[in-house]
């Protein structure tokens, strides 16, 4: 049986937020209340389903190029509710890193097109390595955790099978300085981004 694989459109809405970085295998809690945001998402609802999250590096202007990071990711709607305040209340799930390339200037909300960006892959061997020594930094930081919890924490990161994705979880949980949570993000070599951090939960 062939894995399902998710159509990827060439463009898409973004949710431009300060200080936001959104990892693939992760989910975060949204609330759309602005009116552009909320036909941002009614087309997303009516088509694929996905929107993406884009970090603002500066205040807000057009065009969104000079305010926008470049690597942002997108994510897929999990959940969308209509609350009784007519705010939308969303679970986005982060699928992959992209690039937005060229910012639609005629749409009523951000809009871009996107290129998906892949990581570099590790050889086997160096990917085990580096899946050992970064299980072996999290102990330290659960011990406020009673004891049952940090044992099935420790069992749910160790059943991550892909090293990426260990890595995108474990930057997604044990990280909150926002500036190091978008670098980690964005760098695009894994070998790279584990020894940062690593070193990070280390210090």
């Amino acid at each position: 049986m062939q894995p399902f694989k998710l159509d990827i459109p060439e463009s898409c809405g973004a949710l431009l937020l300060t200080g936001t970085a959104l990892f693939p295998n992760s989910s975060m809690d949204l609330h759309i209340f602005e009116p552009r945001y909320k036909a941002m998402l009614e087309q997303s609802l009516e088509s694929h389903w996905m929107i993406a999250i884009a970090n603002l590096i500066a205040p807000e202007e057009e065009p969104f190029s000079s305010c926008v990071s470049p690597i942002g990711t997108l994510g897929i709607i999990n959940t969308s509710k209509t609350l009784p305040d007519g705010r939308s209340a969303l679970i986005l799930t982060g699928l992959h890193p992209i690039r937005f390339e060229n910012w639609n200037e005629e749409s009523t909300f951000p809009k871009a097109d996107i290129t998906v960006l892949e990581r570099e892959v590790m050889e086997e061997k160096q990917s085990q390595s580096i899946r050992d020594l970064l299980l072996d930094t999290l102990p330290a930081h659960l011990t406020h955790l009673p004891d049952t919890v940090q044992s099935s924490v420790l069992s749910n990161l160790k059943a991550i099978a892909e090293v990426s994705a260990l890595i995108d979880n474990v930057s997604h949980n044990f990280i909150s300085d926002t500036h190091f949570r978008h670098e980690l993000l964005s760098e695009l070599d894994d070998k790279k981004r584990a020894s940062k951090l690593i070193s990070a939960l280390s210090s």
